[in-house]
């Protein structure tokens, strides 16, 4: 902190020369005149360091010591103010100022702890209760705006605003809601959604209509809702049942041999730009940024001040490298690895099926390749009719 201040009010090196350096210290001690850096270089010259204010009281204990005084060296801000011009020492203060200022509003907010299809139903309800880019901080009251929130949305069972300067965190929790209880009146039949081959059914409510080792078709029924009691009578109720068959499913795709290439010519752009709302005001670019046929890349940062002050000012970096298209013919290797991971992609299996078996096979023809995929799976066929 010292260092600063000495800094913002600036400061002179000296060189004295005489024969009674020590008077002129002590001197300089009783007129409280503060020095440091201070080195004896010979018997009768000596350096040291003063504040620029100090400077102009030593001509009296120069007179009463016989020293000279050389000014060696001045460093501040004062004497930085006077080798800029006056407009830009104005533009200084007046941007420090403004910082100053814009630093009593709110200019981002930062959302943890919600999905992405969330994030905009909390930004609107903070902004119907004030929380939002622009708003001043000391009129906002985080209580209320806390509370409000949780009452429009009760699908929230925690929400807290931390302010830090013109930046305010915004941590949510989701409320976890009880599973709906199912109410199974009314009579139903188990019915299969797929064709297979029955590995085992487990029926809980109902009569089994199949074996394992059947197959069956898609619709098929596979448990009815009549329960047959002690004494013969058949009685409607909801079947339930977990019904396993194993299944085959074939999926295809067609892929190009031929595709279209990207390829980087070296050549890369760079542009910087100030953005300031809906204001943007570039700052410097390397070279013409073309429009089409280039890989851009757009890095955006907010500008802060020592502290962990924040800024209404976001530094804008786009870099460009120049790109070409070019038709490549794919190895056929290459085409097989990429479309078969594209049929394992698709293969969509709930937490209960197991997969047991993948078979793939390929066929080219006229410039592209047929790719075939034979899944054998294990799966729940059984839903209620």
């Amino acid at each position: 902190m010292s260092s600063l201040i000495r800094l913002l009010q600036g400061t002179v090196t000296l060189r004295i020369c005489g024969a009674e350096l020590e008077r002129f210290l002590n001197l300089c001690a009783e007129c409280q005149i503060r020095f440091w850096n201070h080195t004896k270089h010979t018997f009768d010259e000596m350096g040291l360091t003063i504040a620029a204010r100090d400077f102009f009281r030593l001509p009296p204990i120069v007179r009463k010591t016989r020293c000279r005084v050389h000014l060696c060296s001045r460093h501040g801000l004062p004497f930085l103010l006077r080798k800029v011009r006056p407009v830009l020492a104005i533009g200084v203060i007046l941007f420090v100022l403004i910082a100053w200022v814009m630093s009593g509003f709110l200019w981002s907010i930062e959302i943890t702890g919600a999905d992405a299809a969330s994030h905009d139903l909390i930004r609107s309800a903070l902004a119907e209760n004030g929380v939002k880019p622009g708003a001043y901080t000391k009129r906002l009251d985080l209580e209320r705006v806390r509370n409000q929130i949780l009452i429009d949305l009760p699908e929230f069972i925690y929400l807290n605003i931390n302010l830090h300067g013109s930046h305010a965190d915004v941590a949510v929790k989701k409320r976890i809601r009880p599973p709906e209880i199912v109410r199974e009146n009314g009579f139903a039949n188990i019915v299969a959604k797929e064709g297979g081959v029955i590995e085992r059914i487990t029926v809980y409510e109902g009569t089994p209509e199949v074996s394992p080792g059947d197959l069956v078709v898609p619709g098929q029924l596979l448990a009815n809702g009549y329960m047959t009691g002690r004494s013969g009578v058949s009685v409607p109720t909801h079947a339930r049942a977990d019904v396993y068959a194993r299944t085959w499913q074939t999926k295809r795709i067609l892929f190009p041999l031929e595709a279209e290439q990207i390829t980087l010519t070296g050549d890369t752009y760079r542009k910087y730009t100030l953005v300031f709302g809906k204001k943007r005001i570039k700052i410097l670019q390397k070279g013409s940024i073309p429009e089409h046929e280039c890989d851009r890349i757009i890095k955006k940062t907010q500008l802060s001040l020592p502290g962990g002050l924040t800024l209404p000012l976001y530094l804008e970096l786009e870099t460009a490298q120049v790109c070409r298209l070019d038709r490549a013919l794919l190895p056929l290797p290459y085409a097989i690895t990429f479309g078969t991971q594209a049929l394992e992609d698709s293969l969509v299996l709930s937490d209960t099926d197991r997969l047991l078996d993948l078979r793939f096979s390929a066929t080219e023809q006229n410039g592209t390749v047929e790719l075939e995929m034979i899944a054998e799976c294990v799966k729940q066929i059984g839903v209620e009719q």
